[in-house]
């Protein structure tokens, strides 16, 4: 599966008149330099996302989860890449006298001038990386499992140092944010939910995800070390946080001690941020 010209309009302002050598090239890169890298390079190609995504040939009435996940959260974002990689491009050629920008021949248009183009290509790379992080908010929920198949979300192409090294800053250093779920917005990759790998602040240690629908924290939260987190992708119904209130999905629950216990109210042993 991969977008279409025409279905570029549900998206952005769009013309369907515009030739197929022009646009067709654009997405295809679209998924190679940008999607492809960010959904990863998993050592096995079968349990490869991206890859089944491009190959998958969608049927008629097809109800898949990952035709509905293309359709409602990759296609969006596939589109404004190859339309921005089209728009920074889009009136020049390259010919035998260099590189050279159009002209309208029957002189009805004059092009966008390059502050203009600049000030829509910065609102565009918002949209993108608004419809990349609502890509990646749903995986991380569906845990990366469609139809009841798991892929794999690592990379052997992305090292992660367990240790910073170099000159320090005198006075404090913040340290940097992976966000709520996971998501890496440097390098663009997503920090698996299952690693217990200290992260770069140095007191967090993810230990992946937690069903707060069960109304109970597992044996191995209540006998957790200080700094272990669990992220809840369900919503509570009768468990209470410290604050008080229920349990919402997308919770990241952290032990402040070492055997916390069950109860999850306590503020002294647990801490419960959105």
């Amino acid at each position: 599966m991969k977008p279409l010209k025409t279905q570029f309009w549900q998206f952005v302002q769009w013309t369907n008149n515009i030739d197929d050598r022009i646009i067709n090239f654009h997405i295809d890169d679209a998924f190679f330099y940008t999607i492809r890298g960010k959904l990863g390079f998993p050592a096995d190609p079968d349990k490869d996302l991206a890859l089944e995504i491009a190959a998958y040939v969608e049927g008629s009435d097809d109800d898949s989860q990952i035709v509905s996940f293309f359709n409602g959260y990759i296609l969006r974002w596939w589109v404004l890449i190859a339309f921005k990689r089209f728009l920074e491009n889009h009136g020049r050629n390259v010919t035998q006298f260099g590189y050279t920008q159009l002209k309208d021949p029957e002189g009805t248009f004059d092009p966008v001038d390059e502050i203009g183009r600049a000030v829509y290509l910065k609102r565009l790379q918002g949209d993108i990386n608004i419809a990349e992080t609502a890509v990646f908010l749903e995986l991380h929920k569906k845990q990366w499992n469609f139809d009841g198949f798991q892929y794999l979300h690592e990379s052997y192409c992305v090292h992660k140092r367990k240790k910073q090294f170099g000159i320090s800053a005198i006075g404090h250093q913040k340290p940097y944010d992976y966000g709520r779920y996971g998501y890496n917005h440097q390098y663009g990759n997503m920090i698996s939910s299952s690693s217990t790998s200290e992260d770069m602040a140095g007191s967090w240690k993810s230990q992946g995800l937690w069903d707060a629908s069960s109304n109970q924290l597992t044996l191995a939260m209540q006998t957790a070390k200080e700094g272990y987190t669990w992220e809840s992708f369900n919503e509570s119904t009768t468990l209470l946080g410290p604050d008080g209130n229920i349990i919402k999905e997308f919770a990241t629950i952290r032990a402040l001690v070492t055997n916390p216990g069950a109860d999850l109210s306590d503020q002294t042993k647990w801490k419960v941020t959105y």
